[in-house]
């Protein structure tokens, strides 16, 4: 009995350890490149940034211009009355 709740103490202390180093670690490492990554090429990064915001909104307004094409026209008069 003794042996087994050892073992399981074991467990969860490599649990714990495990959980520290696949979740918590990455995110300390992340939190702390990113940062001075973007300090050193800002320019680069919001030129970048900058042609994927235009190109998504593009596309954004093509969807959504063909969404409402679709939109039965008395479907605004049914919201009203």
């Amino acid at each position: 009995m003794v042996l087994s709740s050892h073992f399981v103490e074991i467990a969860y202390f490599f649990t714990l350890v495990h959980i520290l180093i696949s979740e918590c670690l990455p995110g300390t490492i992340v939190s702390i490149t990113v940062p001075a990554l973007y300090s050193k090429y800002e320019e680069d990064v919001d030129c970048c940034a900058g042609l994927v915001h235009e190109k998504f909104s593009r596309r954004y307004r093509i969807v959504d211009e063909n969404v409402i094409r679709r939109l039965p026209r008395h479907f605004s008069e049914k919201k009203d009355s």
